[in-house]
């Protein structure tokens, strides 16, 4: 299990590196570089974890066809809807942006 990371290979640096790559100049420096895209859509599926969507996945075809490319990320702690939501739209870690559970 991987370590709860708040910065921007984490669940808090999602959002800003999307905004990056729609923008690089206006965003320069904000979360992982992406490839620039003209368009963006960021799905998040609450309590499907990497595992679960590997051993499940013939009731998910089109995330099984990403399975190869896809990238994890570890939950927050603690591991709430609320708190990874918090960090996921603020970009802060628990302690920070208060959501606790």
């Amino acid at each position: 299990m991987k370590a709860p990371r708040y910065d921007a290979d984490g669940l808090a640096g999602v959002l800003p590196s999307v905004a990056r790559s729609l923008d690089p100049v206006a965003f320069a420096g904000a979360g992982r570089k992406l490839p620039q895209a003209r368009a963006a859509i960021v799905v998040l599926a609450d309590g499907l974890g990497a595992r679960l969507l590997r051993r499940q996945s013939a009731h998910a075809p089109f995330l099984r066809e990403h399975l190869e490319r896809m990238q994890t990320l570890a939950a927050g702690f603690p591991t709430t809807t609320a708190t990874s939501m918090g960090t996921f739209g603020t970009g802060l870690p628990p302690g920070a942006h208060g959501l606790a559970g």
